[in-house]
């Protein structure tokens, strides 16, 4: 039997934050509802991280200060690619494109009402065999 003594905890190691934690109140749409970005947590244990079962696509959105509106690009065609990218992988993200529209449309209102218009988004939507969709965070 292989046996370990537990390490010896270091004073300088303590105070190291291991990864990237959101530190403001950035909300996500996770799990069927929205939650703060900071306790959005997904096991290690999921499917999706053991063995990559996942599709993602990557949404830019950018701020028009003219119009006041922020401008999602091809938003649709990128939901598309989710539901074609889960029939692959025989998953069903839960929710039809024009749902997802809509609440990545909910998820940026949401940050630029609490944040102000940024200059430009990023958003992540994705959807794994351990969990339904989800449009990401701003």
């Amino acid at each position: 039997m292989l046996t370990q003594k537990p390490p010896t905890p270091d004073v300088h190691t303590q105070s190291i934050q291991r990864g990237a934690r959101p530190q403001d109140d950035t909300v996500c749409w996770f799990e069927g509802h929205w939650t703060r970005l900071a306790d959005a947590k997904v096991s290690i244990m999921t499917h999706a991280f053991l063995y990559g079962t996942a599709v993602f696509e990557g949404i830019r959105a950018y701020w028009n200060e003219e119009a006041g509106q922020l401008y999602l690009l091809k938003a649709r065609e990128h939901y598309e690619r989710i539901i074609d990218s889960s029939k692959i992988l025989l998953m069903d993200p839960g929710y039809s494109v024009d749902e997802m529209v809509a609440l990545t449309i909910a998820t940026a209102t949401a940050r630029t009402a609490t944040s102000g218009p940024p200059p430009t988004s990023r958003m992540r939507p994705s959807a794994s065999s351990s969990t339904t969709w989800s449009p990401g965070s701003t």
